[in-house]
């Protein structure tokens, strides 16, 4: 057999393969032989048809079948004889019926991994972080597990105080029409009766907690509430409406003794037992942070060091696939069809964009595991695919079988190669 390999384009080769005559006529041979078990030819018992006939009488079936046969054999022993790693078919040149009696060739189109020089990755510069812990934090953390456990008591004799509920009347106004009328899901916040407010600044409608400081029972105000660009609600976002809020009714918050009623809730006998817990969660969460965003720049280093071409094909695919999570991601928040008809662009430009680093970050990950011999034992493999799949709620009997029977296995596999590999990167940097 015969292969000539030409560059088509960036991570891009055209392969002329050709197969010669003999060759072609021992598959034909075979294909005949398949034929001739099975057909059911007047006057002959079914496989007892002379070959010949068979031949003659199955000749286009028999030839499309013999081309549907060496295309794929002889394209799989190309790419395994000049070590072409294709990783998407771009174009197959749609050859003729095959003639035992001739040679043949056909064209394919693939892409190929990128040739790139691959950056140093040891002792890559990150910032050092702070991971320490203050005791401030901590009985911050402590007290907020107490106004999460707290009680509210009513109160009429003060003013509203931060941290309190406070139940309200409210009727929204926007651009001198009330937001009732304005439509769409606006109308569920445009005015509401017997609506419990807690008194603090992430208090929803935005602006109520900060507003409501230092109100009377009895006592109405106007607030402004400003809401945010990316508001799911489309008739609000960016848009400032003026609430008119009466105060009806004021709880406060009573936290709860720390006492052994308490202290049971968390599988604790002591407060001394309760804080150092409370320590040990924060500082993991500290550690967590820290490496997660030493992780982050390490990332941003092997990207901004690597030049490489990727394969088109493969970003195409990944783009389509950021697009649907994005536009799925954007219907969940309350977005709706003419939002992103009209921000289209924007999300294909940053689906893209996304799609070419996560492709380029794997090569260059895939080419440092190669680099440390990183390996990946199928038991590591199969207890990923089962924890994935008691996470998704899927039935784990067969699971692993299944995906190694469709090729998913070694997906999983050099995920977690790669995934090996940033974590010997993040390990090897050098704190500054």
């Amino acid at each position: 057999m015969k292969v000539a390999v030409e560059d088509a384009g960036a991570c891009r080769k055209k392969l002329r393969i050709e197969v010669p005559a003999a060759d072609v006529a021992k598959e034909y041979d075979e294909v005949l032989t398949a034929f001739a078990k099975g057909a059911k030819i007047p006057g002959f018992r079914p496989g007892r048809a002379p070959r010949d006939l068979v031949a003659r009488r199955y000749a286009k079936d028999i030839a499309s079948e013999l081309r549907n046969s060496l295309v794929p054999s002889s394209y799989h022993k190309a790419i395994e004889e000049n070590k072409i790693d294709a990783v998407a078919v771009i174009d197959l040149e749609e050859p003729p019926p095959a003639n035992p009696l001739q040679d043949f060739a056909f064209t394919v189109t693939v892409d190929v991994p990128p040739e790139f020089t691959l950056p140093e990755y040891k002792g890559i510069p990150v910032r050092a972080g702070e991971v320490a812990v203050t005791d401030e934090q901590v009985k911050e953390t402590v007290d907020g597990l107490r106004r999460q456990a707290a009680r509210y008591d009513d109160v009429t004799d003060r003013p509203v105080q931060r941290g309190d509920l406070v139940q309200v009347d409210f009727d929204g106004v926007l651009d001198g029409k009330p937001v009732e009328e304005v439509g769409g899901k606006a109308k569920g916040l445009g005015k509401g009766t017997g609506h419990w407010v807690s008194a603090d600044p992430d208090a929803f409608p935005p602006g109520f907690g900060e507003g409501l400081e230092g109100a009377a029972i009895g006592e109405t105000r106007t607030i402004r509430s400003a809401y945010r660009e990316n508001f799911p609600v489309p008739e609000l976002a960016g848009k400032t409406v003026d609430y008119t809020v009466a105060v009806k009714a004021l709880r406060q918050p009573v936290l709860p003794e720390m006492d052994a009623e308490f202290l049971k809730r968390f599988e604790v006998e002591t407060v001394d037992a309760l804080t150092a817990r409370v320590r040990e969660q924060l500082e993991a969460a500290a550690k967590g942070r820290d490496r997660a965003r030493r992780r982050d720049e390490a990332i941003g280093h092997l990207l901004s060091r690597t030049s490489m071409d990727l394969p088109a094909s493969l970003v195409q695919k990944q783009t389509e696939r950021n697009v649907y999570n994005l536009v799925r991601s954007s219907i969940r928040q309350g977005a709706v069809e003419n939002q992103i008809v009209e921000n289209k662009a924007k999300i294909f430009e940053s689906a893209n964009h996304s799609a070419t680093e996560m492709l380029k970050l794997r090569y260059i990950l895939h080419r440092i595991a190669e680099a440390e011999t990183i390996e990946v034992p199928d038991e590591d493999v199969a207890t990923d695919i089962l924890r994935q799949g008691q996470q998704a709620g899927v039935d784990p009997a067969g699971l692993v079988k299944r995906m190694k029977d469709d090729g998913s296995f070694d997906e999983v596999r050099n995920d977690l190669r790669e995934a090996k590999a940033l974590d010997l990167v993040v390990d090897l940097a050098n704190a500054q």
